[in-house]
């Protein structure tokens, strides 16, 4: 293990439930693995980004976990936190259909290519797949994680209370049986990747998880666009404009 991310998970109260797995064989065979298969090439996110969900986060100001199922293979796109890009790169189909179930539940308008979800993960929301890496063609990295990611989720789920869970997509709804259906709310949806979004839309996640913590995460704060500033077409209104967003939302 990097002491630069132990050092970070200590910092934020991560390695005490995690220390096992780290200090496991199983974690030397696949830290080995990894290793392997990094030289090889192709394999997402970058190095220093594979903890990342768990180095910027503080287990206790977790109050939302979004788990998807690997990160974006394309070279540079991944960066650690599920779904998400870096700034400046355009929005993978996957988070745009994200920012279209977003744009339909708070009435707006968001630029998908401006698009990073680092401001959610300022806000208590963990961003979680269930492989934290993945590599190019078939090679699905979720058997390796699949261990280590389902003690992450017990951890948050047994030492707390009263969190949302959004588990989107097989891999993710797997995981469910590591979460107490008593102590936390479960969202299961669809995964929004093109080939199922049409499954993904309307599950109205964001405004239900707002509803059962009591207290508003600020969803649109992915560069939004205010409606009030946007040029409309010729001849439309900003209501025009808006509910022609909702009735493609609905399609």
């Amino acid at each position: 293990m990097n002491p630069t991310v132990k050092q970070r998970l200590e910092n934020n109260g991560w390695w005490k439930y995690l220390e096992t797995y780290f200090e496991s064989d199983q974690w030397i065979t696949m830290r080995d693995q990894l290793g392997n298969l990094y030289k090889a090439g192709g394999v997402s996110p970058q190095p220093q980004n594979i903890f990342r969900v768990f180095t910027t986060t503080h287990i206790d100001d977790v109050k939302v976990v979004i788990v998807g199922t690997s990160p974006y293979q394309t070279k540079d796109t991944a960066n650690g936190f599920a779904f998400s890009t870096n700034t400046g790169n355009p929005a993978p189909p996957t988070l745009r259909n994200i920012i279209r179930e977003v744009e339909c539940e708070f009435r707006c308008s968001i630029d998908p290519s401006k698009v990073t979800l680092d401001a959610w993960t300022k806000q208590g929301v963990l961003l979680l797949n269930s492989a934290l890496t993945e590599g190019a063609g078939d090679q699905h990295h979720g058997v390796l994680w699949k261990d280590f990611t389902d003690l992450a989720l017990k951890a948050l789920s047994d030492h707390h209370r009263d969190k949302v869970f959004m588990l989107w997509g097989s891999y993710a709804q797997a995981k469910q049986t590591q979460i107490d259906l008593y102590r936390h709310k479960v969202l299961i949806s669809a995964h929004p990747h093109p080939n199922t979004a049409h499954l993904f839309k309307g599950n109205n996640h964001f405004i239900a998880a707002n509803n059962f913590l009591g207290s508003s995460i600020d969803w649109t704060a992915i560069d939004l666009i205010d409606l009030s500033n946007k040029v409309t077409l010729p001849g439309w209104t900003e209501e025009d404009e808006f509910n022609d967003r909702v009735s493609k939302c609905r399609t």
